[in-house]
């Protein structure tokens, strides 16, 4: 994954919110995302490194261990269809061309869940649920790379 680093310079910046879940999330009574809260977390980052999240909103973390719901797969593919079409149609023509980097942006971010500096970086913090998952999360393909595939290999 270190070789490929320096290839995400291809990749627009974006404002990565890093800690997005249900509880940032606001939604109003017709289940129309109304805000999103909690920035604190917030990073200028390549396209991709920050929608490692969907795992999280689309499945769900139970007593240590990570679910999919029957819907998780209609969820994830909706959350990235939306991305695409939201984004300004050069921007959009970019991230079209480089689907495996931005699939490696995603890899990359969910690594960066998994493992935190602390204490100004003297430290690394380990998310040991997020840890447990990594094979499976690292196995993770775009639904725009995958076709009608399922998101996680075998």
């Amino acid at each position: 994954m270190l070789q490929r680093i320096d290839q995400l310079k291809v990749l627009p910046l974006f404002l990565s919110h890093f800690d997005l879940n249900e509880v940032n999330i606001l939604v109003d009574d017709e289940c129309n995302v109304s805000g999103i809260i909690d920035w604190e977390l917030a990073n200028i980052l390549p396209f991709g490194m920050g929608f490692s999240r969907i795992h999280t909103l689309a499945g769900e973390f139970s007593e240590g261990k990570f679910y999919m719901p029957p819907e998780f797969e209609d969820a994830e593919r909706g959350f990235w269809q939306e991305i695409f079409a939201g984004v300004p149609i050069n921007i959009r023509k970019v991230v079209e061309a480089n689907l495996e980097l931005i699939n490696f942006a995603v890899k990359l971010g969910m690594l960066l869940n998994a493992f935190q500096l602390d204490d100004g970086g003297k430290s690394v913090g380990v998310n040991p649920v997020v840890v447990e998952v990594l094979p499976k999360f690292l196995s993770y393909r775009i639904p725009q790379l995958r076709g009608p595939g399922p998101p996680y290999l075998k």
